[in-house]
């Protein structure tokens, strides 16, 4: 019995630990970076402890919501942008053979010899493809230079106008959203330009990042929690919030109630197995009565002797078996 009230214990503190962690860990802050694996596409953009707030136009204040968020963004077809200015455009615009992996030559008016020429030269030079709007003006532009630019879509365009009253009602004020034009990066097919947005608590900072790629690949790039230290202030001055953060102290204990709640469970389960030396043992008598309540004391202990034979045996076999694959 003592088996099934430590696995009742850890079932209540499984379903209870959001609760117990309450005084030091907070939720629903955002999905909180644990650790980024070797060779993740995020490993020199996100560390531990960072916040991811939103993905796309889709918040992300716990993991679940991420994977949601993944899944929505891979079927999407609304395609993300950036309003770039005129004389951005002009300052930093490269040659044209960026497009060339997936423009017609003859549409971006260029020669057969120039662009083989010139295929391999601009292959590593960090120019990347953008279309104007809905036009066929293809430019090449170096993604780097572009800092603090607000993004844009078909549904929300640059010059879009929110139309509010003012404190009174007696006016209509507009509010210009971003100046310039649209310019939507030519990518390859499902891949897509995803805007993250991070938070750094412990120093209370905000930015945002691109990640140009298959969705799914988000997937595999970071380690998440739902949880974060509250006092990120404090014990980042003290310099423990990252590891804080990096031991993953909810996730432990979460594992420690769950293994435990499962060995208990199997325990006490196997411990009423009608097995000589076990509980079954003293408690095979009692079910036969049970069940068998008509029938004599003799007929009683024949059906006990015979249950726990074949108990025993069957225990036994599993044992053999189980042993037999391991080796």
């Amino acid at each position: 019995w003592h088996n099934v009230v430590t696995a009742l214990f850890c079932l209540l503190f499984i379903f209870a630990l959001p609760l117990l962690l309450f005084p030091l860990y907070m939720q629903q802050a955002g999905s909180v970076v644990l650790d980024v694996p070797p060779g993740s596409v995020l490993g020199a953009f996100v560390s531990s402890g960072d916040l991811i707030t939103s993905i796309g136009q889709y918040p992300t204040p716990d993991r679940e919501s991420f994977a949601h968020a993944l899944a929505a963004l891979k079927f999407s077809n609304d395609t993300r942008g950036f309003c770039l200015q005129s004389d951005f455009v002009a300052q930093s615009e490269d040659d044209l053979e960026c497009c060339l992996p997936f423009v017609d030559n003859q549409i971006l008016g260029l020669s057969p010899a120039s662009s083989s020429d010139d295929a391999t030269k601009h292959k590593n030079s960090g120019s990347q493809c953008f279309i104007l709007g809905d036009t066929v003006q293809y430019h090449c532009l170096q993604p780097r230079l572009m800092t603090n630019v607000h993004t844009c879509s078909v549904s929300h365009p640059c010059s879009e106008q929110h139309v509010h009253n003012d404190d009174d009602h007696s006016e209509e004020v507009h509010e210009i959203v971003a100046d310039g034009d649209c310019y939507f990066p030519v990518l390859p097919k499902d891949h897509k330009l995803i805007e993250i947005r991070l938070s750094d608590r412990a120093r209370a900072s905000e930015r945002q990042i691109y990640f140009q790629g298959q969705p799914e690949m988000l997937a595999h790039s970071v380690i998440l929690s739902n949880y974060m230290p509250r006092f990120a202030a404090v014990l980042d001055f003290s310099g423990l919030y990252r590891p804080v953060v990096s031991l993953n102290i909810p996730r432990k204990l979460d594992r420690l109630f769950r293994y435990t709640f499962s060995i208990s469970l199997c325990l006490a389960i196997l411990n009423m197995a009608p097995v000589y030396f076990l509980d079954g043992e003293a408690t095979a008598i009692l079910f036969v009565k049970l069940f068998f309540p008509r029938m004599t004391p003799r007929t009683h202990q024949s059906i006990k002797s015979i249950s726990l034979k074949a108990g025993t045996t069957l225990l036994l076999c599993n044992i053999f078996v189980s042993l037999s694959y391991a080796l």
